[in-house]
Order: C-alpha cells, then sequence, then structure tokens
C-alpha cells in the first residue's frame, strides 16, 4: 500500500507531463493540418485535407502522438492499479477492525 501511495506522490510530474506532452500534441495535429491545407495549392477542400493528410510532416507528428498516447496510457493504467490496490488495502482495513470488534 505504501508503494503505491509513493508511486502516486513521486510520479505525479511524469504523470502529468505525459498527459500534456499528448494534449499538445493532439492540439498541435489541428494546427499543422490547417496549416498544411492552407500550403496546398489543390483547388477543392477535399485535396487540400488529403495533401496534409500525406504530407511528412502530419506523418512524423502521427509518430509523435502514437509515443505520447502510449505513454499517457501507460501511467493512466499504472495510476488505476494503485488505486485499486489502496481501495482492496482499504478495504481489507476495515474488514480486520470489524472482525477485532466482534471478537
Amino acid at each position: 500500500m505504501f508503494e503505491s501511495l509513493e508511486f502516486l506522490r513521486d510520479d505525479d510530474y511524469k504523470i502529468s507531463n505525459a498527459r500534456a506532452r499528448r494534449i499538445t500534441i493532439e492540439e498541435g495535429r489541428k494546427h499543422l493540418k490547417a496549416r498544411l491545407i492552407n500550403q496546398s495549392e489543390s483547388k477543392s477542400f477535399v485535396q487540400k485535407e488529403q495533401d496534409a493528410y500525406g504530407n511528412a510532416d502530419y506523418r512524423k507528428l502521427l509518430e509523435s502522438l502514437q509515443i505520447a498516447i502510449a505513454d499517457d496510457e501507460h501511467y493512466r493504467l499504472l495510476v488505476d492499479h494503485h488505486k485499486a490496490r489502496i481501495e482492496v488495502w482499504r478495504s481489507q482495513s476495515a474488514n480486520d477492525r470489524f472482525i477485532n470488534q466482534r471478537i
């Protein structure tokens, strides 16, 4: 239980940075797409959008986004795991107190 509390306390900066990086890249994707659409010399919006999606810079951003999502989800799962461990400990402690009161 203390290991879980220490994880949540000590790794909070890593956890929040992973989330911030993911959100920043997700928002940056919108900005990059808009910029690439604006740079496209195609006539139709559909073709401009396809040009943006096919751009090498957009692909690089997607690769960065994949890493950011993986990191964010990794920390989210770790946080959930440690919170569940704490809840199990709390339940066990409550059960132990109840049993000890009856003795």
